[in-house]
């Protein structure tokens, strides 16, 4: 039998002992086999740990006997240096992630090991994540943090550890699996700790939405609400396929299957009411039930309001928002926008101006108060009428100017109809600063799709202003956020013919292309906000516009990291076209809730750190509004014609705060 002994000095304690062969305590080693002459064994490695008070100069030694042969020993002179902090990093998560997921989140914890020296200085914590993961947020107590570290300059004493580090990380659709996350502890004196955390990526799940939970319809002999369309959206996947089956023979489903986002349409015959039931196999929230609700009725009048622009405004110029609700037991079929007649025209027959848009979702607290009529959804309607092309109010000069009465008139599907109101405007035109000009495509209330939709506009601005030729001063907005400039520059001749004397009136003509497959299926809105060299702006053309891409799934714009920053910084607001103007800071209400206000069919931007968020009707969590972006912990919302009224929301930050808001929406003023 062959035994090493090891004889520490004082300052240092063997911890362990080992070595292939070798069978090892903290005293000795000891083997059996032969060893020929000139040969060696496996070396054995001494593991130990250095007192804190040891001295500066220690002589460690060892000897080796038995085997038959005198007992031999060595020595190892040690110089031992000042103790030094030494930090540790530690990194872990919960679970498997999923492709495409948000909001996944690692604990990180930094430490000092137990004997070493207090840290001094700062600690800094650098997130180096790999290419499938992409951090959102960092927070921890007591740690300054942005998307890359975090640091914090308290001493740490030797066997403490510092508060947690939240990282909040989204996975790309594309990640490969594992992903292996990587993060250092450096500075207090130390040298840099590194942690490794393999995760697992499973294939996205899809999931399985409806944007109807109840579809109303009332009949009365051959008089039957028109079928009602309902939107599948699979997110998270792609060619899944989906079926919708209705629950009674009188209630129709065309057509009853699909693959991947789609829509299908209900319709409803003589019977009782009951249900569509959505099936996706495979897919989260799977199946989703539409409630299909049949009375039957004697047909009465439309009902609604007529609410917008103010009766009696004055100053009115450019395009104004003319805006209401309306609803009736079978079905309003339309809400048409006339004139009375002026100077010069044949009095006694109202002047057709337009049809205004039904603006699905866009009135919530009617749609709550009056949740059974048929499409309670989309009571609400707006127009956006160009006052520059009304005839001259005195039969005579430039049009645009003079006094004008509006008429909104309700039509139903019985025949019956209903005048909302009537609303009288003085229009100047004549004396308007502003630019001015409309949208041409999409049509309001249109359905585009496709990756190269064409958005056709014109816009012009009184002298002795010009707009830009390059359009660089037209800035085309979807969803309130900035999405780019049209080309501009381009003939019309309606539009040369009706306006002749502005600077920019023979290229008053732009367009901009549009990628649909980059916006969620449904309601959107589009304005162009223009301005010119007199840095005079305003907003032309808002109106809803809906996209419908059908065979896949939705396609959601990719998450932008949220700035620990703007958190920070508190709520803050921008309202209005410069979007080169400060936010302002908003004040909490007693509540802890923020206000702010903004015009119909205006711009605002709401500075949160937010990361998700709700519109609240009567307490229960919806979508955000039509409209809107939730984006780099901004919420952008440029509302088209129709909004009106005050509208709750709730958002949350990533590490959990809750941020009630109030948006009032007023009357455009002039």
């Amino acid at each position: 039998l062959v035994t090493m002994t090891e004889n520490p000095p004082s300052g240092l304690t063997v911890t362990g002992m080992s070595g292939t062969g070798w069978t090892c305590n903290t005293s000795t080693c000891t083997r059996s086999d032969a060893l020929a002459s000139g040969m060696s064994y496996s070396p054995i490695t001494v593991m130990v740990t250095v007192a804190g008070n040891a001295p500066t100069n220690v002589t460690n030694s060892a000897m080796v006997s038995g085997g038959g042969a005198v007992s031999a020993s060595t020595t190892d002179p040690t110089v031992i240096g000042p103790n030094v902090p030494l930090l540790t990093i530690t990194k872990s998560h919960t679970g498997n992630f999923k492709k495409g997921q948000t909001g996944a989140q690692y604990t990180i914890t930094v430490g000092n090991t137990a004997g070493a020296a207090t840290t001094f200085g700062i600690v800094t914590m650098t997130e180096n994540p790999p290419a499938g993961l992409t951090v959102t947020s960092m927070s921890g107590t007591g740690w300054t943090c942005n998307l890359v570290t975090c640091t914090r300059g308290d001493a740490l004493v030797g066997g403490a550890i510092y508060s947690s580090i939240t990282v909040t990380v989204n996975v790309s659709a594309t990640a490969t699996s594992p992903q292996v996350n990587q993060a250092t502890a450096s500075g207090g004196g130390s040298v840099t700790a590194t942690a490794n955390d393999s995760t697992t990526i499973d294939p996205a799940q899809p999931t399985l939405s409806v944007n109807r939970g109840a579809l109303n319809y009332g009949i009365f002999g051959t008089f039957i609400t028109s079928p009602q369309t309902v939107v599948v959206s699979i997110s998270g996947g792609s060619g899944i396929a989906w079926t919708a089956t209705a629950s009674n023979p009188n209630i129709t489903v065309t057509p009853g299957s699909g693959t991947g986002t789609g829509t299908f349409q209900v319709s409803v015959g003589v019977g009782i009411g009951g249900t569509v039931t959505v099936n996706a196999t495979g897919a989260i929230n799977s199946p989703q039930t539409v409630q299909v609700n049949v009375a039957f009725v004697t047909p009465a009048a439309p009902f609604g309001n007529f609410e917008t622009p103010t009766n009696g405004a004055t100053g009115v110029v450019g395009a104004i928002p003319i805006t209401g609700w309306a609803l009736d037991n079978i079905e309003v079929t339309h809400v048409d926008i006339l004139r009375e007649p002026v100077t010069g025209e044949a009095p006694g027959n109202l002047i057709f101006i337009g049809n205004a848009v039904f603006s699905a979702d866009a009135r919530s607290d009617v749609a709550f108060t009056f949740s059974t009529f048929p499409y309670q959804y989309r009571a609400g309607w707006g127009y956006q009428l160009l006052t520059n092309v009304l005839p001259n109010a005195s039969g005579a000069g430039a049009p645009g100017n003079g006094t004008y009465k509006i008429h909104a008139i309700a039509f139903d599907k019985a025949g019956l109809q209903l005048d909302l109101g009537t609303k009288t405007i003085t229009v100047t035109n004549a004396t308007a600063t502003k630019p001015f000009g409309t949208i041409d495509t999409p049509t309001q209330g249109g359905t585009v799709s496709g990756s190269d939709y064409v958005n056709f506009g014109w816009a012009l601005t009184p002298q002795p202003g010009t707009i830009a030729t390059d359009g660089s001063t037209i800035t085309v907005v979807i969803d309130g956020v900035a999405v780019g400039h049209p080309v501009y520059n381009q003939f019309r001749n309606d539009i040369a013919s009706l306006f002749p004397n502005y600077a920019n009136s023979m290229g008053a003509v732009g367009f901009f292309h549009i990628n649909t497959t980059t916006l969620a299926n449904g309601v959107h809105t589009i304005s162009w906000n223009v301005f010119d060299n007199l840095l005079r702006g305003e907003g032309v053309g808002s109106r809803y516009f809906n996209v419908l891409n059908t065979g896949g799934g939705s396609v959601a714009a990719a998450e932008e990291p949220i700035d620990e920053s703007v958190a920070a910084a508190g709520v803050r607001v921008r309202d209005g076209l410069g979007v080169n103007r400060q936010p302002d800071p908003v004040t909490p209400d007693a509540d802890g809730g923020y206000s702010v206000s903004m015009e119909e069919v205006g711009l605002i931007e709401l500075h949160l750190g937010a990361s998700s968020g709700n519109m609240l009707v009567q307490g229960e969590a919806q979508a955000l509004p039509t409209g809107s972006t939730l984006k780099g912990g901004i919420f952008y919302w440029q509302p088209g014609p129709g909004y009106l009224g005050e509208y709750t929301m709730q958002f949350a930050r990533p590490d959990g705060t809750k941020i009630p808001v109030r948006v009032n929406i007023v009357p455009k003023r002039y």
